[in-house]
């Protein structure tokens, strides 16, 4: 007889079907306190690319699933097309570069 799936599994696959389905190319997960959060969504609202905020700040298992994902523990946390690309300073790179625009438009996070 199999065993029912873990919480920690059903969390894990909740989160990955949000990053499957969101509507926007861009999703950025952060919490409350954290200054690189802000300078990110600043560089995306100057730049006028939509982007989705998941706020982790309180969500235990939504920070461990971003560390499952990423394999990083900071935030933010930045998705292009349902793939991770870093935090901010890769994001800032990205734009720095003049690829972040044609990135979001086609959905690739990487050359």
């Amino acid at each position: 007889m199999s065993e029912a799936p873990s919480k920690r599994h059903c969390v894990a696959a909740a989160w990955e079907a949000v990053n499957r389905e969101m509507p926007k190319a861009v999703r950025i997960y952060t919490t409350t306190y954290c200054t690189f959060c802000r300078l990110a969504k600043d560089l995306l609202r100057e730049r006028r690319i939509p982007f989705e905020d998941l706020d982790v700040t309180e969500d235990d298992e939504a920070r461990r699933w971003l560390v499952e994902a990423t394999g990083r523990r900071t935030v933010p946390q930045i998705f292009i097309g349902g793939k991770p690309i870093g935090g901010y300073e890769e994001l800032r790179a990205l734009d720095e570069a003049g690829l972040l625009a044609a990135r979001v438009a086609d959905g690739t996070p990487n050359a």
